[in-house]
């Protein structure tokens, strides 16, 4: 979840605010709606710039396309001061972090790895051919996910647990919102784009 702290008001902002109520009025509802459809590609940028992950996977403005996780998001608040932005979803697959391989090499011998965190490469598991490296996974044995491609062509990292195969997962978007750099940068990132649209409006609606 986001909430929106606007910055200190300029001086000249606040006389305006204060000198036309029905001006100020039509001023932040139209700030309001330009958070509501603008404020989601600022969380966006943030999430992007700590993770590895494409912004057309978390931006619902992308082309109406499904999000990662089944992420969405809601507005809520009527006024400048009270806007929030809630995030849900489910963790999401390495498939979003550019996992390497993205399918079975043909069995050959591969090691699974993906980006989540930017700058930081990581290993998800391992494969060996049966009778290679104690059996059909290869070291270590505290990665024991392969790739098994599913309906749809998709192919996920796989692990045998309890008689089924559980895929792995990494992180959903409400935890990488949450993360305390990114909710930093988003919540700058908003306070500044409303002060800006604030001004925009107060000046449009004052005239």
């Amino acid at each position: 979840m986001i909430d929106i702290k606007i910055l200190p008001r300029p001086e000249g902002l606040a006389r305006d605010l204060l000198k036309d109520k029905e001006a100020a009025r039509k001023a932040i509802k139209a700030t309001v709606g330009d958070l509501r459809s603008r404020g989601p590609a600022q969380v966006s940028k943030a999430v992007r710039g700590v993770y590895a992950i494409k912004a057309a996977d978390i931006n619902p403005n992308q082309g109406g396309r499904r999000l990662a996780g089944g992420m969405h998001v809601q507005a809520r608040g009527e006024s400048v001061d009270d806007f929030t932005l809630v995030y849900t979803g489910s963790p999401m697959t390495p498939t979003h972090f550019g996992m390497k391989p993205g399918a079975p090499p043909g069995g050959k011998r591969y090691t699974i790895k993906a980006t989540i965190r930017k700058g930081a490469r990581k290993t998800i598991g391992h494969w060996a051919p049966k009778g290679r490296d104690h059996g059909r996974y290869a070291r270590p044995s505290d990665s024991p996910f392969f790739l098994v491609s599913g309906n749809g062509g998709s192919t996920l990292p796989m692990q045998r647990h309890g008689g089924k195969l559980k895929a792995f997962r990494t992180v959903s978007v409400p935890q990488m919102v949450g993360n305390d750099e990114v909710a930093e940068e988003a919540m700058s990132g908003l306070s500044e784009l409303a002060q800006k649209r604030l001004e925009h409006h107060l000046r449009r609606y004052m005239k």
